[in-house]
């Protein structure tokens, strides 16, 4: 799906945005990354390997009582409602061992003063 799809899928949203995807590391997979940078010449490799296993492209769909996280892939779309699970913190949030961070807003609604 391209963003104009998105848009028009979910026309009674107040925002949607486009959202980048990090896997946040537990301690042992910091230690591990913090192993391969001393024995290679390959820093971050763990961080590299996350990013390249999970190519999708993620957005929030802000709706008046409703939180919706979407995934697509390209060939897979998915949505997963976050209400009860959405904390945001400045242009980030935490969700299911991942922090999402709006990149963009790619859509507002005319009469929405958020």
């Amino acid at each position: 799906m391209k963003q104009k799809d998105i848009i028009q899928k979910y026309q009674n949203a107040e925002e949607i945005y486009l959202l980048t995807r990090k896997k946040v590391f537990s301690v042992k997979e910091k230690i591990f990354d913090w192993a391969v940078v001393l024995l290679s010449p390959i820093p971050g490799i763990v961080e590299e390997a996350d990013a390249f296993s999970d190519m999708g492209t993620y957005y929030l769909v802000a709706m008046p009582n409703r939180k919706l996280l979407i995934r697509d892939s390209g060939s897979e779309f998915s949505e997963t409602d976050i209400t009860e699970n959405y904390e945001q913190k400045g242009r980030s949030f935490v969700f299911d061992g991942n922090r999402f961070t709006k990149i963009s807003r790619i859509f507002k609604t005319k009469n929405f003063n958020g």
